[in-house]
């Protein structure tokens, strides 16, 4: 079990040399009392992500072909729309949980891609 610290809200980071805007929450998990950071917090701030990942071009071309739409969405300027979620469910079906609620389930598949970095870095030799 974790608590979250609700003192801390929106803040701005930088991800792989990237500026991400994200809500920070800092839990602690019993029984160690480590700190986790977790940080974005909303499903659009996920979609962002992936959008990010695959490349807008790429994504308009697996969706409805409006790319200049695809980079308003990854930019931040419109809404996320049920569209886009869809497309990028069919491209990562295994980000699918992650995308719409931010949890993880590895036993059945469903990641996250810093948890799919973070196992490929721990089967590195020299990953750290």
């Amino acid at each position: 079990m974790f608590s979250i610290n609700p003192r801390i809200s929106r803040s701005n980071i930088f991800s792989r040399g990237k500026y991400i805007p994200a809500a920070i929450h800092r839990a602690t998990v019993a029984p160690e009392q480590s700190e986790i950071v977790f940080y974005m917090t909303s499903s659009a701030d996920r979609a962002r992500l992936l959008i990010k990942k695959l490349g807008p071009k790429k994504a308009s071309e697996m969706g409805n072909g409006d790319h200049d739409r695809w980079k308003s969405v990854s930019k931040g300027a419109v809404r996320v729309s049920t569209d886009e979620i869809d497309v990028l469910v069919k491209v990562y079906p295994q980000y699918a949980l992650w995308l719409s609620s931010g949890q993880i389930a590895p036993e059945i598949g469903q990641t996250s891609p810093d948890y799919d970095e973070a196992n490929r870095n721990l089967s590195q030799p020299n990953a750290g």
